[in-house]
């Protein structure tokens, strides 16, 4: 047991050390360059996992953003890219509160007193980012200059 132990913490470190980075190249900067390619389409999934404590209260959030942009076109200096959101989820926990938002499930029914249900006013209001499309121009830098539509 105490073999696979030393084994275990030697593999461990081996592979930190080698993936430490050296001064050299730690304090060089590099700029990352903004190269879509024009008539081409890129879908992305954004995952943000944020627990915290907001005025003594726990929070967590977890939101899951599935998303296509389409590059239509590019003058040399920006590209014209047009975004679709495809799919969101969204589950947040305040205290007593329970937020739980996804496009992919379908809408809580309405209570029987004719009351609306807070939980489908939420999934309404999110649910009209579906399918939803904005454009926006994006400089080679990745700064965006500007947005139009949704």
């Amino acid at each position: 047991m105490k073999k696979i132990a030393v084994i275990l913490v030697a593999i461990i470190t081996i592979a930190g050390i080698q993936s430490c980075q050296s001064t050299k190249s730690a304090t060089s900067s590099k700029m990352l360059k903004f190269n879509f390619e024009k008539g081409k389409g890129y879908d992305y999934e954004m995952i943000i996992n944020m627990d915290q404590d907001v005025m003594g209260q726990a929070m967590q959030m977890d939101m899951t953003n599935y998303y296509s942009m389409d590059v239509v076109a590019d003058d040399g200096i920006t590209k014209t890219i047009i975004t679709t959101y495809d799919r969101f989820k969204m589950n947040m926990k305040v205290g007593p509160m329970n937020i739980d938002v996804d496009f992919d499930k379908p809408l809580p029914e309405m209570g029987g007193d004719g009351k609306e249900d807070p939980m489908k006013m939420v999934n309404k209001l999110f649910g009209a980012i579906k399918g939803r499309k904005f454009s926006m121009k994006v400089n080679a830098e990745g700064k965006v200059e500007e947005i139009r539509g949704f």
